[in-house]
């Protein structure tokens, strides 16, 4: 019987995408297979969650243009639209209702040229972590499916794979070597992050990191490194090294790839904010809504333009889009932004001069437009990305 530490393994797996791989499978019984023991069963979503990803925009859905992704996830029978907070797709023509600032349209070729090499160098840097370790072809459904498997050792020597996707069963007969191939390749890509690359992009051997510096280098894109993290001490209750006042967690975002605190105010708490040496950041925060005072999380997040990204960094779902309307929104500091909202989930994007800034916002119990507006305005967007 073989061990792996999975706890280790899955602290850097997307929580997201495990419930999708484990959701649909949940309570249903599948029968025993025949064979000397069951001795694997493999979390295919947890291993090739950030190769799943490729931008793309769908036909009537353009107000998600800028954050819709183009695989769809679907859970106990119902689909979802997978939305991400951290990669641009492309400048939208239609400036004027899509939020983009006038001085990253003077660049908009510029621009283009990097998401586009942002987008080759992400492909080149999957066929190396596909191909160049070897998935074998019968495998080759784990580039597009998120599932789980479980795996038998026959008699003969063969082995026997159940691979279960949104609760159906389907199985497969390979040969002891091919397997032993795959595992070998599974190994590998769940292994522990090396250096201080960001976990999203997989390096787990001086070689990975050897070819994501010549990939990035080859296309002129830099890469997120030493990433820093602290907590609020006012809203855990903790002290520490990673642990700041609230006032001190909003001044730290003047140090971390902006001209300026960007918060006009202080926050009433923060979740967390971390933040990577190229600029990329997060700053997840407390809002209490004006309208019923309920308190909200702002989970916004910086993308450089020019940092190879996948889109797969951090992921929402989405089940119907159609309940979303799509405004334009001036804020305190004259930049346009974007409103995309339900009563329920609203997202805030925005084109900038050398990065793109979303942010999702969730209500329980419902808000308004002027609630959001007042989220919107909580942040000076022209301090982002200016450090």
């Amino acid at each position: 019987m073989k061990n792996y530490d999975w706890d280790n393994i899955l602290q850097y797996m997307d929580d997201e995408l495990l419930e999708e791989a484990l959701a649909p499978a949940a309570g249903k019984k599948t029968k025993a297979r025949q064979g000397k023991r069951v001795y694997r069963t493999l979390l295919i979503a947890a291993i090739v969650a950030s190769f799943m990803v490729t931008a793309a925009y769908a036909a009537g859905l353009l107000d998600f243009r800028a954050l819709l992704m183009d695989k769809t996830v679907e859970i106990d029978g119902q689909e979802f639209s997978r939305i991400s907070l951290t990669q641009p797709q492309a400048v939208p023509e239609e400036t004027e209702t899509a939020g983009a600032q006038e001085n990253a349209l003077k660049d908009a070729d510029q621009l283009e040229e990097k998401l586009a090499a942002s987008k080759a160098a992400w492909a080149e840097w999957e066929e190396y972590r596909y191909n160049g370790i070897g998935l074998p072809e019968a495998f080759s459904f784990v580039k597009e499916k998120s599932c789980g498997l479980l795996v038998t050792e026959n008699d003969d020597g063969s082995v026997t794979v159940e691979i279960i996707d949104n609760g159906e069963s389907e199985f497969m007969t390979v040969s002891a070597e091919e397997y032993e191939q795959f595992e070998a390749w599974a190994n590998r890509q769940s292994g522990t992050p090396y250096g201080d690359y960001d976990f999203n992009y997989q390096v787990y051997s001086q070689e990975d990191a050897d070819k994501l510096e010549e990939i990035a280098a080859k296309y002129g894109l830099k890469l997120r490194k030493g990433m820093q993290l602290m907590w609020s001490s006012e809203t855990t209750g903790m002290s520490g090294e990673q642990f700041l006042t609230n006032q001190q967690l909003a001044e730290k975002t003047a140090e971390i790839g902006c001209a300026g605190n960007i918060f006009y105010e202080t926050p009433v708490g923060f979740d967390k904010v971390y933040w990577f040496d190229e600029g990329t950041f997060c700053v997840s925060y407390y809002v209490d809504l004006p309208s019923s005072g309920e308190r909200v999380t702002c989970y916004g997040y910086n993308s450089m333009y020019s940092t190879l990204s996948s889109g797969g960094e951090v992921i929402n779902r989405e089940q119907d889009l159609d309940s979303f309307t799509q405004r334009s929104h001036n804020a305190p500091d004259g930049t346009e932004l974007s409103i995309l909202s339900n009563g329920s989930d609203a997202y805030i994007y925005v084109y900038l001069e050398n990065s793109f800034f979303a942010m999702h916002i969730r209500s329980e119990n419902g808000m308004t437009e002027e609630d959001v507006n007042y989220i919107a305005d909580t942040l000076n967007y022209s301090l982002i990305g200016q450090g």
